[in-house]
């Protein structure tokens, strides 16, 4: 199955990361649909404007705190240009939505084949 996630202007840093093939896993907070549908194997369309990055899905796992997210894989894994757990944490919640969707229903981690 082929999936499109999209990057606000702001991501711009995430999303080159993941087409220059740097970042291998994206986060998503759970609770909406597209994402829960996402399994291994199926193709996702990365877009940011008009630009595109296509990527295999190797594995999908569910967590259910950013804190449990952030005892399984670093901050360089999940962000690159990040340093610290308190700079990554602060960057998730201030998404729209996500601090509420996280406690509801956790965090889905994509982890991207190279």
């Amino acid at each position: 199955m082929i999936h499109e996630l999209k990057f606000r202007e702001e991501d711009a840093d995430l999303f080159r990361a993941i087409a220059d093939k740097k970042k291998r896993i994206e986060v998503r907070a759970g609770g909406k649909a597209e994402y829960e549908r996402i399994a291994k194997g199926d193709t996702i369309r990365f877009c940011f404007g008009k630009n595109i990055a296509v990527r295999k899905v190797a594995d999908v796992i569910r967590v259910p705190t950013l804190d449990a997210l952030l005892e399984r894989f670093t901050v360089g894994e999940l962000a690159a240009t990040m340093e610290t757990k308190e700079a990554y944490r602060d960057r998730v919640v201030h998404f729209p939505g996500y601090a509420e969707r996280i406690a509801e229903y956790g965090l889905i981690v994509l982890l991207l084949n190279e």
